[in-house]
């Protein structure tokens, strides 16, 4: 089989990458890849334990100097986002990516790529496959299911390491040192969808074509989430037409900001249609003109798909609760940090709507670096829930990472960095979840830093990552650990 990416260095990195992307391992499906990583310990006759979820330690002693070194952990996780392009056929549960390059960057074709965090695991092997580097002891740890509320790093024995020092690839910009995170939880509000028979004209709408992207990284840039507008769209119609809800769906991943929604209502008065398309043709233009910058390739949808039909609907009662839910539940950043500039510091993401045969559901991703504005807002989502009719469910609580400033960690990788590169990356955090929080939480004293290559559009079809970027972090990787 033809190698796409064995002509770049380092070499053993991209080979393992290239491996990881020609196995299926979305969050949930990850029991190949982590097949791959034990098999890769069986060969090497090193040191490993994986545990029942699938997570997995492989232990690696010191070179010759460094024996007596304290312990190295270097971190990432074995999951990635599975998302698509609509004209794609691909099952990404049952099949690799296809991968080329292109400007100096690694992609897939119509898929997310997987760099997050693929490149943290190809990264890990090579260096123990690499019996020539100077290095401490090493307790490389591979994670499940972080895309879905770090499962994994939840639920992980730390008593199977002895370092407390800690290197986690699990970032997206070489000129960033990453030294802190939010906390998260992710909220599901669900209600009954009482349905009845009707006669009428059905309007389907659909918005497609947002720009979306990482509900954490780039909630800052305010772009357009598909399942809000929807709820600006249906909201406007509502208010003097009697319409009735059939569905909504939009979206995959709480993480995610939503690109695509699609709602179906029913028209029981069919003289009212012409009216509705105009009104919500206002909208449309109020929303165009506002994310003209941001979404600029929006594109709002609204078609006469049935006539004089009768349909199973929303009665009156859950029409109303479930439109003002979307409308009026809070949405995008709620506050901004007054101690780091620039960094958001609280939001909600509504990453999910779903209509089942019974009941639909909304999912959100609450973040906030301050645990008891985290809580105040998964509390007012469900305030609203409430007054509308739902029920609330919370899950996937995970601690955010406290920022502590001038570790020796930190220092050491700065000087590594700027003996490669000539270039001292900036310190910063980071407004998503990271695992280093589980790991901080859960062992006493440890320094920990989390780094990567250049990704760009991670968790969306246009995922690339930088190849240069990869070659000057492993170099990175390689003169930290000699120098620890």
């Amino acid at each position: 089989m033809e190698r796409i990416l064995e002509n770049f260095e380092p070499k053993d990195v991209f080979k393992y990458f290239e491996d990881i992307c020609g196995i299926p391992h979305g969050s949930g499906n990850t029991s190949l890849i982590a097949d791959y990583i034990e098999a890769f310990a069986k060969e090497r006759n090193l040191k490993y334990v994986r545990d029942a979820l699938g997570n997995i330690v492989i232990y690696k002693d010191g070179s010759k100097g460094y024996e007596n070194h304290p312990a190295v952990i270097f971190q990432g996780h074995m999951d990635m986002v599975c998302e698509k392009d609509k004209d794609i056929s691909k099952d990404m549960e049952k099949e690799g990516l296809d991968i080329y390059v292109e400007d100096g960057f690694v992609k897939a074709k119509g898929t997310t790529l997987g760099g997050d965090d693929g490149i943290a695991v190809a990264c890990g092997l090579a260096i123990l496959a690499d019996d020539s580097l100077k290095h401490p002891p090493l307790e490389v740890v591979i994670t499940v299911d972080e895309e879905i509320g770090m499962v994994g790093a939840q639920a992980f024995d730390c008593s199977l390491l002895k370092g407390r020092l800690m290197l986690n690839a699990d970032s997206e910009n070489e000129k960033e040192l990453l030294c802190g995170c939010a906390g998260g939880a992710t909220v599901t509000v669900r209600r009954e969808f009482k349905r009845e028979k009707a006669g009428g004209d059905v309007i389907e709408i659909n918005i497609k074509g947002l720009t979306g992207g990482h509900s954490g990284c780039e909630i800052d840039r305010q772009r357009g989430n598909a399942n809000v507008l929807m709820g600006r769209i249906l909201h406007g119609i509502y208010i003097g037409h009697d319409i009735r809800l059939i569905g909504i769906d939009g979206g995959t991943k709480d993480n995610a900001i939503t690109r695509e929604c699609c709602a179906k209502i029913l028209v029981p008065d069919t003289d009212e249609v012409s009216s509705i398309i105009k009104k919500a043709g206002e909208y449309t233009a109020e929303i165009y003109n506002e994310y003209k910058v941001t979404d600029p390739d929006i594109n709002i949808n609204l078609d006469v798909s049935e006539k004089n039909v009768t349909h199973d609907i929303a009665d009156k009662d859950t029409t109303k609760d479930i439109i003002n839910m979307l409308y009026t539940v809070p949405a995008g950043i709620q506050k901004m940090s007054c101690e780091l500039p620039g960094l958001v510091q609280t939001s909600l993401n509504l990453g999910v709507s779903a209509t089942g045969d019974n009941d639909i559901k909304f999912t959100f991703l609450v973040r906030s670096s301050v645990e008891s504005e985290k809580n105040d807002l998964v509390s007012k989502v469900g305030c609203v829930a409430g007054m509308c009719g739902f029920n609330m469910t919370v899950s996937g609580d995970y601690p955010g990472w406290e920022f502590k400033s001038g570790s020796p960690l930190q220092e050491k990788y700065l000087n590594a960095c700027e003996k490669v590169t000539g270039i001292r990356p900036t310190i910063c955090t980071v407004h998503a979840g990271v695992e280093c929080g589980f790991f901080a939480k859960n062992l006493d004293g440890l320094d920990c830093i989390s780094f990567g290559p250049d990704l760009r559009d991670i968790h969306t079809s246009r995922e690339r990552m930088g190849i240069a970027s990869v070659e000057k972090m492993y170099k990175v990787i390689k003169e930290l650990l000699a120098d620890l």
